[in-house]
């Protein structure tokens, strides 16, 4: 079994913005796998 994923993003100083897409690479339908959308923080402490 495969695993595909692709992550497309965008970084700032304190942020991080990504989109990202995760499937089990498989070739007959369906197969829709899941599509998120993360945002990231940082904390200086």
């Amino acid at each position: 079994m495969f695993v595909a994923d692709f992550a497309l993003g965008w970084q700032g100083e304190r942020w991080s913005l990504q989109v990202r897409h995760v499937s089990n690479a498989g070739l007959k339908d369906p197969n829709l796998g899941e599509t998120m959308l993360l945002l990231g923080l940082a904390f200086n402490v």
